[in-house]
């Protein structure tokens, strides 16, 4: 490839996942010291456990959804014992580490859908932004999510558009600062290949 053609290509791709990356290699820097098979490991472990969190999480705001014991259990193992979680979950892809925050959203959601608390949806509004900006594609799941929260939440009808506007706002803001990692990342980082 030319280099045209490699600047191209590399700006397909939002660099707002890089980013995470990024910053964690210049904060464990006195772990790994440059060294890459150590960095790889610790970006690897960064991945892995808010791919276990998101499913911890999810697990204990859902697992009363079933009344019997044993359907407890059985959804118990079905969570945990996948034996290909621990490798998706340490892939450091973009469809990983938004279907982890998809899996943060909807059990916050599962733990707050009918109450109104402020600072709860602006978290919950920043882990929908962080979904949908690391893989745009998940803005059906989440659109699907609202359409679910407007039909079937006990929110009055105030409280559901103003928990909407929240998201929006929140999207906004996190869509601002990804435009502006973009930029800098194609115009700063791509010019030094």
């Amino acid at each position: 490839y030319s280099k045209e053609n490699l600047v191209l290509i590399q700006k397909i791709r939002s660099w707002f996942q890089p980013l995470f990356y990024f910053i964690i290699a210049k904060t464990t820097f006195f772990i790994h010291n440059n060294e890459a098979f150590l960095l790889t490991i610790i970006i690897k472990l960064f991945s892995s456990f808010i791919g276990f969190l998101s499913i911890y999480y999810f697990y204990n705001i859902t697992k009363n959804h079933f009344k019997q014991s044993i359907s407890q259990k059985i959804y118990l193992l079905l969570t945990f014992l996948f034996w290909f979680y621990p490798f998706l979950h340490a892939r450091t892809s973009q469809e990983n580490l938004s279907i982890s925050f998809l899996f943060l959203s909807i059990a916050l959601y599962f733990q707050i859908k009918d109450k109104f608390k402020l600072s709860t949806y602006l978290v919950l509004g920043l882990l929908l932004s962080l979904t949908f900006v690391l893989r745009y594609n998940l803005g059906i799941s989440i659109l699907f999510l609202v359409i679910w929260d407007f039909l079937y939440s006990k929110k009055t009808l105030k409280l559901k558009i103003l928990s909407y506007c929240i998201f929006i706002i929140v999207g906004l803001v996190l869509l601002i600062i990804e435009l502006l990692v973009n930029i800098w990342g194609y115009d700063v980082q791509l010019n030094n290949i």
